[in-house]
Parts: C-alpha cells; structure tokens; sequence
C-alpha cells in the first residue's frame, strides 16, 4: 500500500525528466514532496521510499532527486492547516502525502482544502469517506483507496449469486450511507441478462 503512493508521483516526475534531447545531462532537479503523518515509524517508511526511489535507477529522471519534507500532527484541523502552511507549502513541496489513521477525516479534509487552495496535489493512503470523491470540493486530491460506497458492488454480486430477490436495506442517513444506497440500487438493478435485487431501505 504505502509502495503504490509513492510510485504515482515518481512516475510524474521521472516521465517529466524524459523530454531531454538524447546525449545531452538533463539539468539537476529538485522537489521536495510533503508528508502529513501520524507517528515516528511512518515517518521513517515515508523517509525510506524516497531514498530507496532516488537511487533505484529507473524510477527517476537523471539529475533528479526527492526530498522529504514531513510533519507528524496530532492535532485539530485549524493545527493541521497551519502546519501545512508553515512547514510544508513555505517549503515549496512538489505534492504532499496524507497518511493519518483510517478514523481521522478531518485531518485529510483540512489538508485537502488547504493544499487544494494551491493547487498542490495530494495523496491519501487511507480516508474511504464518499466526500473526498467530490472534486468540486476536493479538487486536487487522489486517494489509493475506494470510498466505502463501493462495497455494495460486492454485495450485489454476492445476493445475486445466492439468488437473492429481495433485501432490507438498514443504512446510515449521512453522505456515506446516501452514497452507498445509490450505489446498491444502481448495481441491483434487472438487466437484460438476469435478475435484479430490490431493496427496501430504512435509515438509522
């Protein structure tokens, strides 16, 4: 999981490197890459990759090298905001990492906006909230894992392989549980081919 983020940006960056005329040494390239982070130990993993990238010798352009630039919050989201300004948009970060625990939204939230605000592109390892799949709200964001709305495709699958014809439908009534009700409708649906499911829905 924590290799795949990492690899997005390096592919960016060492596809930006490519253009360089054959024969001629590419001009040196620095980008300091951000990490909003929760402990000591992913820290040192964040820290890790990008020297393990810098001198793998395929994964970036010649002349081109990753900084780490990190900040481990424990904080509110204003705190959050303002460490992002202070320690790492002052530091002219390439994109920033956001790897809080899987509960903590509202730090991602408050990086987002802040970093979106910039147009500083962000990677989140971990928030599955429906909200950050809204670009008009969160326009500079990319997560490396799905909202938890799409569960219902598995559940649909499921039900119809069982022969399922009819199910109740206990759901949350905040943007998660709208989320994943309308995703379970659309995928239950009859088609041409076989049966649908339907649903009755109740929310908490």
């Amino acid at each position: 999981m924590l290799w795949a983020w990492m690899w997005v940006w390096v592919a960016g960056v060492a596809w930006a490197g490519r253009g360089e005329a054959q024969g001629s040494l590419p001009p040196s390239r620095k980008f300091n890459i951000g990490g909003v982070l929760h402990d000591n130990a992913t820290e040192r993993h964040f820290t890790t990759i990008l020297q393990d990238i810098n001198f793998d010798g395929v994964s970036v352009a010649d002349q081109t090298t990753l900084y780490e630039v990190t900040v481990l919050h424990h904080g509110s989201p204003i705190a959050a905001a303002l460490h992002v300004c202070r320690r790492l948009i002052s530091r002219a970060v390439f994109a920033v990492v956001v790897a809080s625990p899987p509960y903590d939204s509202v730090t991602t939230a408050s990086v987002s906006y802040t970093c979106g605000f910039y147009h500083i592109p962000i990677i989140c390892t971990h928030s599955r909230d429906y909200i950050f799949s809204d670009k008009n709200i969160h326009v500079s964001l990319l997560r490396t894992v799905p909202p938890y709305s799409h569960q219902a495709d598995v559940w649909v699958k499921l039900l119809k392989l069982l022969s399922y014809r009819q199910v109740l439908m206990l759901h949350s009534a905040d943007t998660d549980g709208r989320a994943l009700i309308a995703r379970f409708q659309s995928a239950a649906r009859h088609s041409d081919n076989e049966k649908g499911v339907k649903a009755r829905r109740h929310h908490l």
